[in-house]
């Protein structure tokens, strides 16, 4: 089989790199296998890869290799092992026609006269905001998924996991094992990461919430300086209020960015569709909610050429921002009490005649047929793992962690330090009851935190803001409405969906 390997050269965000031969392109970084205490990126990343390709043994080593990165490596007689980490941070696309396989990172680098739409993954994508396992909005596009790599060889393509999101529950710790456990851990990863930052300026999007609130008491308890935190939206809301105390507290710069309507119809007209198609890959929903922030604080200047974002993505999932525990006696009331959870959380329905009972036997046939929720359940807990997996395997690797493709879009390098696989299964270590409602993690900051910080509260159900003012100016009037009451971002960026799968539409009735 003929392997082509095509990778995007606008150098938007953190770069590819390979070897002299162009057989080994590696992007990203990673905690350096030798030296847990440091990260490695660029030649040195790519270099550590093709020593363990020398060993083959890269199947062997993936499961153990901490970061966020996507590996490529053309190896002889026609062999090639593609990898994408357990966030999916980096997407990559495949398409094949059986003679000739193309790798790429981007839709756009596949000819658009080789894509059909595909209805049914459409008509899923519409349901939700991302395409279910490795099916992306046509045919003859395939995305890798999270946690796997791909291995084409003679014989043909096949998608590998080589790790499966489980619980690994142990009974033996006290609540003080647990929480000195997470301080240790928590503190190496800060440690790391500050020497990897080398004093560049750091660029910390703030919110009244817990994650970035962490990032910032780690980066100031190791005495980082060169920060600036930031938040945006509307002047009123929680969120705001709550950032500009907790960065007051901490004395680092603080730049509030007001989403006015005039700025952001300007940045829009020239950046909107270029985005949604960089950020979107037929794959996920783009989402916007910081793109517009990240364009003001360039422009004002506030932010160098060299700036880290430091994303908290990872942190409150593993944490249990997302675990359930799942009522009933019986499979199959497990069963139902997964679908309904992930019926209500996660499917959105417009413009369609199905009742409630329709859409919900809809959204079940859809998770039957990928076979994200099984026939049967042994267990409440396995019930309880199933609605995580799926968050896991779909939400947070092609969602939430698109997010970062803001700062990729305006050329800015980021680093998502709650995704580190020994916090991320030290986490999934504890028991269920301390990571539902992110119990643990409360206690945890309440003895890290001093009094003066645990004071400042975290901003809950955002109220209401009645200042009449338009973020988006071409957001419909309803789903403004919607935002203007509840402060929701999903409702932001339904017409973002929209948009985009009306897009993706268009570029094919024009024929490719």
């Amino acid at each position: 089989m003929r392997i082509d390997i095509r990778l995007s050269d606008n150098y938007q965000g953190t770069r590819w790199y390979c070897d002299d031969k162009r057989s080994v392109f590696t992007k990203g970084y990673i905690v350096d296998p030798n030296d847990s205490s440091k990260y490695i990126d660029g030649r040195a990343f790519n270099n550590c890869i093709k020593s363990i390709l020398s060993k083959e043994s890269l199947s062997i080593e993936l499961p153990s290799i901490s970061g966020n990165f996507a590996i490529i490596a053309q190896l002889s007689d026609g062999k090639c092992i593609a990898a994408v980490d357990r966030q999916r941070s980096f997407p990559l696309l495949y398409w094949t026609d059986g003679e000739t396989i193309i790798i790429t990172d981007s839709l756009s680098n596949i000819a658009k006269s080789r894509k059909t739409i595909n209805n049914e993954a459409l008509l899923q994508f519409s349901r939700t905001i991302c395409v279910y396992r490795e099916n992306t909005a046509y045919n003859e596009v395939f995305q890798i998924k999270p946690a796997h790599y791909l291995d084409v060889n003679t014989c043909g393509i096949k998608q590998i996991a080589y790790y499966t999101f489980r619980y690994c529950q142990k009974k033996n710790y006290t609540e003080e094992n647990k929480i000195e456990l997470l301080r240790m851990c928590y503190e190496k990863i800060f440690q790391r990461l500050i020497r990897y930052l080398n004093g560049r300026q750091v660029a910390l999007p703030l919110s009244g919430g817990r994650d970035s609130r962490l990032i910032l008491f780690y980066l100031m308890k190791f005495g980082y300086k060169n920060i600036i935190t930031f938040s945006y939206g509307y002047e009123g809301t929680d969120d705001q209020r709550l950032s500009k105390i907790v960065a007051d507290f901490f004395g680092v710069n603080y730049h509030y960015v007001h989403c006015r309507r005039n700025k952001m119809r300007k940045m829009a007209r020239r950046h909107f569709h270029k985005y949604i198609d960089f950020a979107g890959n037929g794959c996920s929903l783009p989402c916007v909610q910081e793109l517009y922030a990240v364009y003001e604080l360039r422009e004002k200047g506030l932010i160098q050429d060299n700036c880290v974002f430091l994303p908290g993505h990872g942190g409150d999932f593993y944490a249990g921002a997302r675990a359930v525990i799942v009522g009933g006696e019986r499979p199959d009331e497990w069963r139902d009490s997964v679908v309904n959870h992930l019926f209500f959380k996660e499917y959105k329905y417009t413009n369609t005649a199905l009742n409630e009972s329709g859409r919900r036997e809809e959204a079940n046939q859809i998770l039957s047929k990928h076979q994200i929720v099984p026939s049967t359940l042994q267990s409440k807990e396995e019930a309880s793992e199933c609605i995580e997996k799926y968050y896991f395997d779909e939400r947070e690797s092609k969602y939430i962690q698109n997010c970062v493709r803001y700062y990729d879009y305006w050329n800015y390098e980021w680093i998502a330090p709650f995704e580190d696989i020994i916090l991320d299964e030290l986490w999934l270590s504890f028991p269920l009851s301390d990571r539902v409602n992110r119990k643990l993690f409360h206690r945890f900051i309440e003895t890290v935190y001093p009094r003066e910080l645990l004071n400042i509260r975290f901003a809950g159900k955002p109220t209401t803001v009645l200042k009449l003012q338009w973020c988006y100016g071409f957001v419909p009037a309803v789903d403004y409405i919607k935002y203007r009451l509840f402060q929701s971002y999903a409702s932001m960026n339904q017409f973002v969906w929209s948009k985009y799968v009306k897009r993706v539409l268009a570029l094919e009735n024009k024929g490719g």
